[in-house]
C-alpha cells in the first residue's frame, strides 16, 4: 500500500516512491532531465525526451569514470580539465505525422494530458502525452525506458503511438546522437566543450547503428551499437537507410498501436574482458531479448538491491525524501560500479563539476559500508591506484606522504580549476580551493569505517593502511612550530571546508593558518594511522613498514605531533575557524539576506568591489563537520589529546556561532549542521533536517541541471541511520545508540555488518535488533553502552525510556 504525499508545486501529487509532472514545462526541462536521470553504476543518462530538439532539451549519456581533456584559454593562461564526456546517445527517436512539415516535436503541438514518472521501486522512467497536432489530431503517445541492474552496459526503450481520430501515415526515424558536446561542464570554466573526436556512425545488418568515437585528450575508444524494431499490430516492419539513420513508414488506422522496441549498448575502453569494442557492442545489442525479457530481467536485478539497501521510514514526507535520494545513490553507486576504476562523484554522472570527486564521498561510503561494502572498497581502491600521483604533489609541495588533490578524475591529478568566473560580474579569480588539504583525512576516515564495518583485513594491508600512513607522513610533514605558541606546531597555508576564506586580506599565499577542522582531522589521521597498523598481521604488518620504510619511531612520533597542533579559541572558549579570525570584519547575515535573498554571498560581495576574506562570514558547516562526522565523545576525547579540553557545551555553543555567519552556500551546509546538532541542539536539529530534504525538486535550485545534488542526498541518508538510528561501526561492535526524533515515527533499516545481517528498528522508544537466521556467527553489539551478543535469528529489544533489556528468541 502506498501513500500519498504533498511535495514541492513542481509536480503532481505522488506516492512516497514516484517523482511525477503533470505539465509540459520547457524552462524546466534540464532539471527535470537531471532529477529523473536514469543509472547502473557504470552507464548515467539525462532523462531528455528521444524526440526532444532544441535550448530546452540536453541529451546525456555518460560512462562512470571516462573522461575527457578539455582545453580552454582564461585571462591568458592556457587551461585544460577532466571533464566527464557526453558520449553519443542512442535515444535518439524521431516521428512525422501524415500532413506535418515538422518532426514531432511536444514545443510545437497542443497538450492534452502530459504525465512523467519515475518509480524508485522498480527504475522505470514512463511519459505518457496526449497531444492535438496542427491538424487538429488527438494522438496518444508513450514511452518507457530502463538503464539495465542486470546488464551494466546495456539500456532500452519502448514507445507506443496510437492515432485517436484520425488515419494515416507515419515516418519514423532512427538514430544515434553523435552531435554532442560538453556544453553544460564549460559554464564552470573557460573551455571548448568539444569532448569526442568526429563520431563515426554506420548501419550494420539486422537494423543495427554502430558510432565509434574516441574521447580527446584521454584517448579513450567508445562505441555504441543500437537496435531497433518497429512493429504494427504485431508485426516487424522493413527499414530502409537515410542521412545515416535507420527510416520506416507505416499507414495506421485509427486505434493502431505502432510500437519501436530501442535497445542500447556502450562499451568502452575502461571495461574489462572486451577485446574489439565495437565488435562486443553489436554482439551484444544483437543478441538482447526484447524489451519485455529486458525489462523483467533489470527490475529484478533493482528490486534485490532496492530491498538491501533501502530505509524504512514512517514519516510520509520523509520516507519520500530518502527513497529519492536512496535511489539517486544506488543508481550512481550500484553493485555494478566496482567494475569501474571510479570514485564516487560528488554530483553524480553528469556534468556538474565535471563530473569528479571531491571530499564528500565520504557520507555516501558512510551509508553504502553496511549496505554494499564492495562499491565502497572499489571507491577507496579508486584512491590506492592515485596514490603515485598524491606522492608527487607531495613532492613538489616539499612534503612527504601523499597529497591527494581536491578535486580527482582519470589520473588523480589536481583537477581545480585555475579560475571561476563570477557570473555577476564577469570577472575571473583564480581558484585556490586546490589547498584543501584536509581532503587526505577524509579519504582516511573513509578507509578506517570501511574496516570497521567489513574487518576486511585483506583490504586493510593491501590498500588502505598504506593509504593512511602516507597521508599521516604529510600532516606530519606539513607541521612547523608555531612562531607564538611554544611546544605548539602550526599548519599553515591550508583552506578549510569553509571555502570563502582563500587567503588573509592582503595577502598573496594562498590559505589561512591552522584552520581548525584541518587541524583536528589531521590529528584524528595521525593517531588512525598507527591504530591501523596495530591492526594488521604481524607479517604483513613489517612487510609494510619495510616497502614504506617507515620506522616504529617515526610511527610513535604521529600522536605528538597530533597533540601539539595550535587551536585558536576565542575568549568564551568557543573554537575559531581559523588562526586570527577575530580580526576580520563583522558581518550582519541576517540582514543581508533580508535585503538581498537568494543572493550567494561571495559572488554578490565581488561584484560590489569587496573582499570576503576580509569578513567573519563562513560559506558553510566547517567545525560542524567534525562533530556531524564524530560522535560527541570520540571528539571531546580528541580535543582532550590535543590539548583542548572542552565539554558538549562548549561544542554547542561554538557549531551555534558559526552558525549565525553561515550563508549556507551550499547544498550540505544545513545537513551537516542538523547532524551535528542532532544531541546537542535536538530542536534547531529537527527544523534544519527538514528544511533541506528536497532541494534538487525545487525548480531553479542552483545547478541542479547539470547533475542532482548527490553529496546531499547521501549526508540525508547518513543522518537517518548513523545519527538517528545510531548505527556506527566501531572497533569491537557495531555501536546502535539512537538519537531518538519523535517526528519520524518508525524509523528501521537492515545493514550488513563484517558478513552478517541485522535488522534494527526504531518506534516509539523501542528499539528492536533481528539476526538474520543465515548469519554466520554473533554479531556483537555495543547497545547504548552495554555489550551483547545477537546469535543468529535472535532478538534483541530494548526499551529506550526504561533502559530495560529483553533477549527473546
Amino acid at each position: 500500500m502506498t501513500r500519498s504525499f504533498a511535495q514541492p508545486a513542481e509536480t503532481a501529487p505522488s506516492t512516497e516512491f514516484e517523482v511525477i509532472f503533470d505539465h509540459y514545462d520547457p524552462k524546466d526541462e534540464r532539471r527535470r532531465e537531471s532529477l529523473l536521470s536514469l543509472g547502473n553504476g557504470v552507464l548515467h543518462a539525462r532523462a531528455s525526451a528521444p524526440e526532444g530538439r532544441g535550448e530546452a532539451h540536453y541529451p546525456g549519456l555518460y560512462r562512470a569514470g571516462c573522461y575527457a581533456r578539455l582545453n580552454g584559454v582564461v585571462e591568458g593562461t592556457e587551461v585544460s580539465v577532466d571533464s566527464l564526456a557526453n558520449l553519443p546517445n542512442w535515444l535518439h527517436l524521431f516521428f512525422r505525422l501524415e500532413g506535418e512539415a515538422d518532426w514531432l516535436s511536444f514545443d510545437a503541438v497542443k497538450i492534452l494530458r502530459y504525465r512523467q514518472r519515475l518509480d524508485m521501486r522498480t527504475a522505470l522512467l514512463t511519459r505518457e502525452v496526449l497531444f492535438r497536432d496542427t491538424q487538429d489530431r488527438s494522438t496518444r503517445f508513450k514511452e518507457e525506458r530502463f538503464l539495465s541492474m542486470a546488464d551494466p552496459h546495456m539500456g532500452a526503450l519502448l514507445v507506443h503511438l496510437q492515432p485517436l481520430d484520425w488515419s494515416g501515415r507515419i515516418d519514423i526515424r532512427s538514430g544515434l546522437h553523435g552531435d554532442v558536446r560538453n556544453d553544460l561542464a564549460v559554464t564552470e570554466g573557460g573551455y571548448d566543450a568539444q569532448a569526442l573526436e568526429k563520431v563515426r556512425v554506420e548501419r550494420l545488418e539486422g537494423d543495427v547503428l554502430l558510432a565509434r568515437t574516441r574521447t580527446l585528450g584521454t584517448g579513450v575508444d567508445v562505441a555504441v551499437a543500437a537496435r531497433s524494431r518497429v512493429s504494427l499490430g504485431g508485426q516487424d516492419l522493413s527499414s530502409f537507410d537515410g542521412d545515416g539513420m535507420l527510416h520506416w513508414t507505416a499507414t495506421l488506422q485509427q486505434g493502431d498501436l505502432l510500437c519501436v522496441e530501442k535497445t542500447g549498448v556502450t562499451h568502452t575502453a575502461r571495461d574489462h574482458a572486451i577485446g574489439d569494442l565495437a565488435q562486443a557492442a553489436v554482439q551484444a545489442v544483437r543478441e538482447a531479448g526484447g524489451y519485455k525479457t529486458l525489462r523483467k530481467d533489470h527490475v529484478k536485478a533493482w528490486c534485490h538491491l532496492w530491498g538491501r539497501c533501502r530505509l524504512e521510514v514512517e514519516d510520509t514526507n520523509l520516507s519520500r525524501a530518502a527513497a529519492l535520494h536512496a535511489f539517486h545513490l544506488l543508481q550512481t553507486a550500484s553493485p555494478h560500479a566496482s567494475l569501474s576504476d571510479a570514485g564516487l562523484p560528488s554530483r553524480g554522472w553528469q556534468e556538474a563539476y565535471h563530473g569528479q570527486i571531491f571530499w564528500d564521498e565520504t557520507l555516501s561510503l558512510s551509508f553504502l559500508s553496511l549496505h554494499v561494502p564492495e562499491v565502497v572498497r572499489s571507491a577507496l581502491i579508486y584512491r590506492h591506484r592515485r596514490l603515485g600521483a598524491a606522492r608527487r604533489r607531495a613532492a613538489q609541495q616539499g612534503l612527504s606522504g601523499a597529497l591527494y588533490p581536491w578535486r580527482s578524475a582519470t589520473t588523480g591529478i589536481e583537477e581545480t580549476p585555475a579560475f571561476q568566473q563570477n557570473p555577476k560580474s564577469g570577472r575571473w579569480h583564480r581558484d585556490d580551493t586546490r589547498f584543501q588539504f584536509h581532503v587526505g583525512s577524509a579519504i582516511a576516515l573513509n578507509v578506517w569505517r570501511y574496516f570497521l564495518a567489513t574487518r576486511d583485513t585483506d583490504f586493510m594491508a593491501g590498500y588502505g593502511a598504506e593509504m593512511m600512513v602516507e597521508i599521516a607522513r604529510m600532516w606530519a610533514s606539513l607541521a612547523r612550530p608555531h612562531p607564538e605558541q611554544a611546544g605548539r606546531l602550526t599548519l599553515r597555508g591550508v583552506v578549510g571546508p569553509d571555502e570563502f576564506h582563500i587567503r588573509y586580506p592582503g595577502s598573496d599565499r594562498p590559505g589561512v593558518d591552522d584552520d581548525t577542522y584541518t587541524n583536528i582531522s589531521a590529528a584524528w589521521t595521525l593517531i588512525h594511522a598507527a591504530r591501523a597498523l596495530d591492526h594488521l598481521p604481524a607479517p604483513r604488518r613489517e612487510g609494510l613498514m619495510e616497502r614504506l620504510d617507515l620506522t616504529a619511531d617515526e610511527v610513535a612520533r604521529w600522536p605528538d605531533v597530533a597533540a601539539r597542533l595550535h587551536l585558536a579559541r576565542d575568549a568564551q572558549g568557543r573554537f575559531l575557524p581559523f588562526a586570527r579570525y577575530e580580526t576580520l570584519d563583522p558581518f550582519d547575515m541576517k540582514a543581508h539576506e533580508r535585503e538581498h535573498p537568494g543572493q550567494r554571498l561571495d559572488w554578490f560581495l565581488e561584484a560590489q568591489g569587496r573582499d570576503i576574506n576580509a569578513l567573519q562570514v563562513q560559506k558553510q558547516a566547517s567545525f560542524a563537520m567534525l562533530a556531524h562526522l564524530m560522535p560527541e565523545e570520540e571528539l571531546t576525547d580528541l580535543l582532550d589529546h590535543m590539548g583542548h579540553p572542552a565539554t558538549p557545551e562548549d561544542l554547542r555553543r561554538t557549531i551555534e556561532a558559526d552558525l549565525e555567519r553561515t550563508s549556507h552556500d551550499s547544498s550540505l551546509s544545513d545537513l551537516i549542521y542538523a547532524g551535528a546538532l542532532a544531541r546537542l541542539a535536538p530542536e534547531t536539529s529537527r527544523q534544519m533536517f527538514r528544511d533541506a530534504l528536497h532541494p534538487d525538486e525545487k525548480a531553479g535550485h542552483s545547478g541542479t541541471e547539470k547533475g542532482v545534488h548527490l553529496g546531499a542526498m547521501a549526508a540525508t541518508l547518513d543522518i537517518l541511520q548513523r545519527i538517528h538510528l545510531g548505527l556506527r561501526p566501531a572497533e569491537e561492535a557495531l555501536n546502535v545508540d539512537p538519537t531518538p526524533h519523535p517526528h519520524h515515527g518508525r524509523l528501521c533499516a537492515q545493514v550488513l555488518f563484517r558478513n552478517n545481517t541485522v535488522r534494527v528498528e526504531l518506534d516509539r522508544g523501542h528499539l528492536s535488533l533481528h539476526a538474520d537466521g543465515s548469519n554466520d556467527g554473533d554479531i556483537p553489539l555495543l547497545v547504548r553502552g552495554v555489550a551483547h551478543c545477537l546469535a543468529p535469528g535472535k532478538d534483541h529489544v530494548v526499551h529506550l525510556h526504561e533502559e530495560e533489556d529483553h533477549a527473546t528468541d
